[in-house]
């Protein structure tokens, strides 16, 4: 949020001067205006929360009783503590055909894939935003 803040306080007032001066209203200075300058910036945002919010399992462990609604962060750990402890295992040949490591490599495959596949689209804005908080210009 501290980057949102400083980028909003940073927009030049000279911008929303020229935009008044042509007859912009508050609505429209906003849509045509602020939005487009801060498109980066919020895109970068989107994405660090995106991401946060996609592996987030803690707090899904604390406040949801029903196992059916756990999100996939909580279900590959689970697929994966499964996986590691012989105890649970149901078949041997099964068992000795699918090795731990294999389940951890496909637990990670399934939690990156959505990652990779959105980040490419959105690249650009990504860095663009990232630069903002840290360069004055």
């Amino acid at each position: 949020m501290w980057v949102v803040k400083t980028f909003f306080q940073n927009i030049p007032r000279e911008l929303e001067d020229a935009a008044r001066i042509d007859g912009c209203g508050e609505l429209r200075l906003i849509m045509r205006i602020v939005l487009p300058v801060s498109l980066p910036m919020l895109v970068a945002i989107s994405l660090f929360y995106g991401v946060a919010y996609w592996n987030n399992f803690f707090n899904v462990l604390i406040y949801i009783n029903d196992t059916s609604k756990y999100n996939l962060a909580v279900l590959v750990q689970q697929m994966i503590f499964s996986a590691s402890n012989p105890q649970l295992a149901i078949d041997s040949d099964l068992q000795q055909a699918i090795t731990p490591e294999g389940v951890k490599a496909a637990g990670v495959l399934v939690m990156v894939f959505p990652v990779l596949i959105v980040y490419p689209f959105v690249q650009k804005h990504f860095v663009k935003g990232v630069m903002i908080g840290s360069l004055k210009g």
